[in-house]
């Protein structure tokens, strides 16, 4: 038994289908963008932690929080030596060099996911001291990179 279409039917499914999708899209990005403006606004500053949240006044320059001043930043960034982790691949097949290649890509998607799950206002926070430029908000920025928060992980996790 089978089931037949006209033409006609399927463009008016279609059409529906199509405004049906226009209209979720609308309404997701409403609310997602009502959702993040609330979260945004409740979200307060921290006299302990060395970067801040990106609820900051357009144009209010970066300050010091706690004790993280710019020589106390300095000297805790100047703790962690940057370096380059090679090996030799020399002895590895062209398919092992294949999927090493791909492991090395796919760790590039997951540090945006790691830097979210550490800090939900990871990406608006790098934003806001970047716009910043000062010397404070330029080692704060260091600083939380490093740290990949606005955490001292090297402090039992002190803001």
């Amino acid at each position: 038994m089978g089931c037949q279409l006209s033409l006609q039917s399927v463009h008016c499914f279609l059409g529906t289908m199509a405004m049906i999708f226009a209209f979720l899209c609308y309404f997701l990005v409403a609310w997602e963008t009502e959702a993040f403006r609330a979260r945004t606004q409740d979200l307060r500053l921290s006299d302990d932690t060395f970067g801040f949240v990106p609820q900051i006044v357009q144009g209010k320059s970066t300050k010091v929080y706690g004790d993280y001043t710019l020589e106390v930043l300095k000297r805790k960034i100047a703790e962690f030596a940057p370096v380059t982790v090679t090996t030799d691949i020399s002895g590895i097949t062209e398919t092992e060099k294949k999927v090493l290649d791909l492991l090395i890509n796919a760790a590039k998607y997951m540090n945006p996911v790691f830097n979210r799950q550490m800090f939900r206002w990871y990406n608006e926070t790098r934003e806001k001291l970047t716009q910043d430029g000062s010397e404070l908000a330029k080692a704060q920025l260091e600083f939380f990179d490093i740290m990949r928060g606005p955490w001292d992980r090297q402090e039992e996790e002190k803001p």
